[in-house]
């Protein structure tokens, strides 16, 4: 070797560097995040569901107020609570169907019997809204029906309109629906 790269004789250079290189961290950092990530992103997927709960009974409690509205207004009837019924409803209501006319409705559309209703078409507007489906009376018959409603105070549903489209045959008739389609 060439004696000038050599030092001289017991003089040291320097400490000799040794590395030592640390085990990557990677497979932690990642599985860190990987925990990380995904605890956010359950919140955030809980946080979602929840307001889309919220959203979703916020728009079903709109139409929760018809349909007390309609199951009082039937279920009075079926009882024979014709006032109370009759008191369910709207003056536009009151207006084109007074208390005697209603009575004689209620006797010849067998309103009285009405057991059970199904609704499968629900609209909402601006503090008015309608549902339509099915009356179903106590002899399993069925009439089709859309009522519409009007919101009055915060949470109160009165009847604006009761539409049957026809009414079951009865054992008096000659066994032809009567179509309707102009309120009761």
């Amino acid at each position: 070797m060439d004696e000038r790269m050599m030092p001289p004789a017991g003089e040291v250079i320097g400490e000799p560097v040794v590395t030592h290189r640390q085990p990557s961290n990677r497979a932690k950092d990642a599985v860190g995040c990987g925990l990380g990530c995904l605890a956010i992103v359950v919140l955030l997927f809980i946080f979602a569901a929840v307001s889309g709960i919220r959203v979703f009974n916020f728009f079903a409690s709109l139409d929760d107020g018809m349909r007390n509205a309609q199951e009082q207004f039937f279920a009075d009837l079926h009882a024979g609570r014709i006032e109370d019924a009759y008191a369910e409803t709207a003056q536009a209501f009151k207006d084109r169907y007074p208390p005697e006319i209603f009575r004689e409705i209620v006797a010849n559309r067998r309103l009285d019997h009405v057991g059970d209703t199904t609704f499968t078409h629900v609209s909402i507007n601006d503090g008015e809204g309608s549902l339509g489906g099915k009356l179903t009376l106590d002899d399993g018959s069925s009439i089709p029906v859309m009522m519409d409603f009007v919101k009055v105070g915060k949470d109160k549903w009165l009847i604006t309109d009761l539409r049957l489209d026809e009414v079951p045959p009865s054992s008096e008739d000659d066994g032809k629906p009567s179509p309707s389609g102009e309120g009761i």
